[in-house]
């Protein structure tokens, strides 16, 4: 059925094609692999698609990590799952098809916690910035920082849910919730800053 669902694609769309895999395909093979391990080349598909939302800290910290400590933990997931898994795959590169993270620290746990309540200023450590919006701003820099020391690794990344709203509509909404969006929040500058830099 997979390889008539691509056949069918490929019927239509010339562009590269993957199929994407949860972060916990990639780290937990006991339970996915080794059916994982096979899915590119059964497929014949051109790119490794992961859908990437590693857990980076179990439990999440009483305030957010610094950039430093969280390239620590990306660079072990690189050197312990994506490394190997773009080696099982002959070396096709990986696509983060999806990846993000919460403006929450609970989001170092699990991805998308507390996603949707109400956002409450919390200032741990005194410096007068917002820990769910430091811990998220710190998640991306360190993957952005350990892509770039491997740029034959992980060769896209699509971030999640970046809505589009006007001004009124996210206010009215999403505004004062926690949400993957790094819309208004300290994040939003250095993704943008990076994603020109790789263009």
């Amino acid at each position: 059925e997979m390889q008539a669902m691509v056949n069918a694609v490929r019927g239509v769309y010339s562009g590269q094609l993957g199929y994407e895999m949860h972060a916990n395909a990639v780290t937990d093979r006991g339970f996915f692999g080794p059916g994982s391990d096979y899915l590119v080349a059964d497929l014949g598909l051109d790119v490794i698609a992961v859908s990437a939302y590693f857990t980076l800290m179990d439990p999440p910290p009483p305030a957010a990590p610094d950039t430093a400590a969280l390239e620590g933990i990306w660079e072990n997931i690189f050197q312990a799952h994506l490394v190997p898994l773009q080696q099982r795959n002959g070396n096709k590169p990986i696509v983060f098809t999806e990846f993000g993270y919460v403006d929450s620290l609970e989001a170092l746990r699990m991805a998308a916690a507390d996603e949707f309540r109400d956002k409450v200023f919390k200032d741990e450590d005194g410096d007068g910035l917002d820990e769910g919006e430091e811990a998220q701003r710190s998640a991306y820099e360190a993957l952005f920082n350990t892509m770039d020391r491997h740029p034959s690794v992980v060769q896209g990344a699509f971030l999640w849910d970046i809505m589009m709203a006007t001004d009124q509509q996210w206010q009215q909404a999403f505004g004062s919730k926690v949400t993957f969006s790094i819309r208004g929040k300290l994040a939003e500058e250095m993704v943008r800053q990076r994603y020109q830099q790789w263009q």
